[in-house]
């Protein structure tokens, strides 16, 4: 399976992290199971974290919470995997936050092309990443969530390669 996260170009929104990096931030649709409106945020794996979204959810004392976060910094520090974190934003029912860290090369040819491309409104973006769907139970420190737990918060890590397409025309 595939989660799949489209968006306008012309709605993203620059900005600085507090490492001088730039990031991007935009409405998206995300078909993540079932079609939602999203919050998408681009920028590089170093910038990923998962912290927040453990405060959010009170998911930091779980030991589930330490393997999302070993296999978060294992990713960073070799630098060959993209991060996806997806979460629900409680206080918008019905709404994701789509974090995509992308790996140093990668995040380079994607800030090159959005700055050359900033602003045009009539290019389309696509981010396509492997989806291994939800866990059946919460037993034994899974790092998946089950569909229930991700609901009330508990973040879905992606370790795996986004692929990015840009278009002129409506994407299928």
């Amino acid at each position: 399976m595939n989660a799949v996260f489209t968006f306008d170009l012309g709605d993203l929104i620059a900005g600085l992290t507090p490492s001088n990096e730039w990031e991007w931030h935009g409405p998206c649709k995300a078909e993540f199971i079932k079609h939602y409106n999203a919050e998408l945020t681009v920028e590089p794996i170093s910038e990923c974290e998962l912290i927040d979204y453990h405060i959010l959810s009170r998911f930091d004392n779980q030991p589930a919470a330490l393997e999302l976060q070993q296999d978060l910094s294992a990713a960073k520090a070799n630098g060959t995997a993209d991060a996806t974190i997806v979460v629900t934003q409680p206080e918008n029912k019905g709404r994701l936050g789509v974090t995509i860290g992308l790996r140093p090369q990668k995040y380079e040819l994607f800030r090159t092309f959005v700055t050359l491309h900033f602003g045009r409104p009539d290019l389309i973006g696509r981010v396509i990443t492997s989806f291994v769907g939800f866990a059946t139970s919460s037993e034994g420190g899974l790092i998946v969530p089950n569909y229930n737990e991700f609901l009330k918060g508990r973040p879905y890590l992606i370790l795996d390669d986004s692929s990015f397409v840009f278009s002129a025309k409506p994407l299928p």
